[in-house]
């Protein structure tokens, strides 16, 4: 059984939704206080040491200093090992990362950015303290972003459908956690405002000041390649107005009119 230590309480924020939302930003303006340990897409831990990926602090895994305690906390070679075990194999090891991570942390409230519905609802029964922030975009734009990698239309917005149906039909539950629904958009708009909004609820005070990320300071194992790129400030990504076809905008409204809708988006 995992043991959990009393000096390094489990206190996680788990932002759910689709990709190509924004939560590479959020993770990363929540981080900028230096009070929250942002983690980036844990679920993304074995990619990052095999491949010996860059962390956002500028060093390569394997000479991070911070991923590197988090190493250390777990045996030589440890990997998540994600669809190469049974389901309660898979909770019990990301538990285990996750308590690896807030010992590094020192019991500070920790981001996860993996997105992941199951992932979090497995997860947060086994924390001290949990938020789950569904972090949510105009499925226009989420479609403009995977249209710019090749993905066909069909595949990104089942995709943005079903992982915030998914998210809805948990957090709108009688058993659900606390939780707290953000507009990209609205991140974007009042940063300081609605990363304030996510900090109450985490019973931290809101930023006193304008945020202002760097990168350098966090230590991101995966996400958009954003996070490696010099701040230039929160810009509103709308290039679904010019890139998007009457066509396309068609294809979207029969695939995802109804969630759309939902997310209290407009379809014209």
């Amino acid at each position: 059984p995992v043991v959990r230590s009393p000096q390094a309480p489990l206190r996680v924020v788990f932002a759910v939704g689709s990709g190509f939302s924004g939560s590479t930003l959020l993770g990363l303006a929540l981080g900028a206080s230096g009070d929250i340990c942002t983690l980036g897409e844990v679920r993304d831990y074995d990619i990052f040491c095999d491949d010996n990926s860059l962390c956002t602090c500028g060093a390569v895994a394997r000479s991070c200093r911070w991923w590197g305690q988090v190493a250390a906390e777990l045996s030589p070679g440890w990997r998540l090992g994600l669809g190469r075990c049974s389901l309660a194999e898979m909770e019990a090891r990301a538990l285990r990362l996750l308590q690896a991570c807030a010992g590094a942390c020192q019991g500070r409230w920790m981001v996860d950015s993996s997105k992941w519905v199951r992932w979090a609802q497995a997860l947060g029964p086994k924390c001290e303290d949990v938020l789950v922030v569904h972090l949510v975009r105009d499925g226009r734009g989420v479609l403009a972003s995977g249209l710019r990698r090749d993905e066909a239309i069909e595949t990104v917005v089942q995709r943005w459908v079903n992982r915030n149906e998914r998210a809805m039909a948990w957090l709108e539950g009688h058993t659900a956690p606390p939780s707290v629904r953000i507009r990209y958009e609205d991140l974007i708009a009042s940063p300081s405002e609605t990363i304030g909004q996510i900090r109450r609820r985490m019973g931290l005070t809101a930023p006193s000041a304008p945020i202002t990320i760097r990168p350098a300071d966090q230590h991101h194992l995966s996400g958009n390649p954003m996070r490696f790129a010099q701040w230039r400030g929160f810009v509103l990504d709308e290039r679904w107005k010019q890139e998007l076809s009457a066509a396309q905008l068609a294809r979207f409204r029969e695939l995802g009119a109804h969630t759309q809708e939902r997310l209290g988006y407009a379809l014209d």
